[in-house]
């Protein structure tokens, strides 16, 4: 078991006022468990030729788990190439937290175990993703879809609104990455409830290391009306899931159709997703047993 080294872009007080709260959660907790922890600015705060983290010295061979913003593929290699040059194996590599974040190239993998999708770079095959998928649709951008501005934003129901949606987010880089993906939207169960438009529906965000599923929660800010979920109860698709994406450290969202099976929503990059529902405590006693 090699020694673990966090590299957090929380503030180096700890003030969740100052950095995201998920984030100090989970540096308070690497450091509680006696992890080495490096901070290091934000992509943005990042000075070219500098270097991104002046406090790592080199060592003995050791893992290393980056807690943070999404970074740009551009961003993950510089930090991935420095922190290896001290010693320290982030344990997702460039293409690894590529597989888990870009939903372009996680919907190709998972296949069947997601809902149907088409992965667009333009507006020149809508209409025969339309046919295909038909109405209504859910779309996203490479990475990111833009929940923020509402239900429609994410959910058109005519041509013309998805040529809108669709253009709106090829123009917003971050999100996209030059690339929009439209996915069939699932008759997933609703628990009755709306969130800022949204119909909330039984979802949930599984923590996975290495293949393993550590800790999971309700996705939303409330709980399961449905009754708790037990991990024995998706494990065997959480499993395959990530055995297909093949990212070490990861997060899978499911969610529950009408007739009770489970599809994977979405994987994501550990070391850049929100907590949700889930206890930080919990996560990382699980993960470091687990090691």
């Amino acid at each position: 078991m090699r020694p673990l080294v966090v590299l957090s872009e929380a503030t180096a007080d700890l003030d969740p006022a100052r950095s995201d709260a998920d984030l100090t959660a989970q540096t308070r907790e690497a450091l509680k468990h006696g992890c080495a922890v490096h901070f290091l600015p934000f992509e943005a705060a990042c000075e070219p030729g500098e270097p991104v983290l002046p406090s790592l010295e080199n060592g003995p061979a050791r893992d290393g788990l980056w807690l943070g913003r999404i970074p740009t593929p551009a961003h993950y290699q510089r930090v991935f190439d420095e922190a290896l040059s001290h010693g320290v194996t982030l344990l997702n590599s460039p293409t690894q937290h590529l597989n888990a974040l870009e939903l372009s190239r996680s919907v190709e993998l998972l296949a069947e175990l997601t809902p149907e999708s088409v992965v667009l770079h333009d507006r020149a095959g809508l209409d025969a993703a339309v046919k295909r998928l038909g109405f209504p649709l859910f779309v996203k951008g490479g990475v990111l879809s833009r929940k923020a501005w509402g239900y429609r934003a994410c959910v058109p129901e005519t041509r013309a609104a998805l040529e809108t949606v669709v253009t709106r987010l090829l123009a917003m880089h971050h999100f996209a990455r030059d690339t929009v993906v439209l996915r069939r939207l699932v008759p997933l169960r609703q628990t009755g409830r709306e969130l800022e438009g949204f119909p909330v529906a039984r979802e949930y965000r599984v923590f996975v290391a290495k293949g393993e599923p550590l800790a999971m929660g309700f996705y939303w800010p409330f709980g399961d009306p449905f009754g708790e979920l037990t991990l024995e109860e998706v494990a065997p698709l959480v499993r395959e899931a990530a055995r297909r994406v093949g990212t070490p450290m990861m997060t899978i969202d499911l969610g529950q159709l009408d007739d009770g099976r489970w599809v994977v929503i979405e994987p994501g990059d550990w070391q850049f997703a929100g907590l949700g529902s889930i206890d930080a405590q919990t996560l990382w006693h699980a993960l470091l047993v687990a090691k």
